[in-house]
């Protein structure tokens, strides 16, 4: 059983970072959120590297140790100690319970490296595909976590939730979350291109979600923070055309609340 420090140490990281990711596995089965937990919790970490150092050798310094830690949690290995932390703790029975999750982890620290590199995207293709690469994976392996036999393929639809959550990152908690420096390199070249790259996003928000509506009850708390996505980017282009930034205000907490249920009920995004 895991201890109950690494729990609130998984929970209160999560929600600071990532309240939709919270929100939406609590409609998981009780005995499946703390591998959600665990799941979410070493995306936030990756995420939090760039942010926390100075020059992107120490940020490799640190990609390193959580591939070491992952070698650790390894099936087969449950007699050998692992690492004193609470996410590498909450891991290596995710990981133990759920071997099939592994390489989708392995490949995101990989994938990470190209956050520590202040290089500007050229376009937005090449900013999806390297998103694609360092978040896509989260929705895939949060669905084998559910125990899906049929995992909905929802790659792009993990990008654009982060990549809509950036765009509104004038709110505090999305800057806690967000990498740096290419998230600011993002926000450049939404910038540089205009509402033309909005109305792409937008474009493919839209193909994307309506692929995933009618997936089943099981998987739906991998997938139901998805519902923020197209009126995020609504609220981007909103901003955009000079609208003022909106507040993180109770009644905009309560309208997220609503969606992520209503997503959750309906099975339609």
């Amino acid at each position: 059983m895991a201890a109950q420090a690494d729990i609130d140490y998984a929970s209160d990281l999560v929600k600071g970072a990532w309240e939709e990711l919270f929100l939406s596995l609590k409609f998981a089965p009780a005995e499946k959120r703390n591998a959600l937990l665990a799941l979410y919790g070493f995306q936030t970490e990756l995420q939090r590297i760039p942010s926390a150092v100075s020059e992107p050798p120490l940020g490799e310094i640190r990609l390193q140790w959580w591939r070491d830690a992952l070698a650790e949690v390894w099936p087969g290995a449950e007699e050998k100690p692992v690492r004193a932390h609470p996410i590498v703790q909450l891991l290596a029975k995710t990981v133990r319970q759920t071997p099939a999750i592994k390489p989708f982890l392995d490949k995101a620290i990989d994938a990470h490296g190209f956050y520590l590199s202040p290089v500007s995207f050229k376009s937005l293709d090449q900013a999806c595909q390297l998103f694609d690469e360092a978040e896509g994976y989260l929705p895939q392996a949060a669905q084998i976590i559910l125990g899906s036999q049929e995992t909905k393929k929802a790659t792009r639809a993990g990008t654009l939730f982060v990549m809509s959550r950036l765009l509104v990152s004038h709110q505090p908690a999305a800057k806690s979350a967000m990498v740096r420096p290419q998230g600011d390199k993002f926000a450049e070249l939404i910038l540089r291109e205009g509402e033309g790259a909005l109305a792409d996003l937008n474009s493919q928000a839209v193909r994307e979600l309506d692929a995933l509506n009618g997936a089943s009850a099981e998987v739906m708390p991998a997938l139901a923070h998805f519902s923020l996505i197209k009126p995020r980017l609504k609220r981007a282009l909103d901003l955009s055309a000079g609208a003022p930034p909106k507040k993180e205000t109770p009644m905009v907490g309560l309208q997220k609340r609503w969606r992520i249920f209503r997503t959750v009920i309906t099975g339609k995004f």
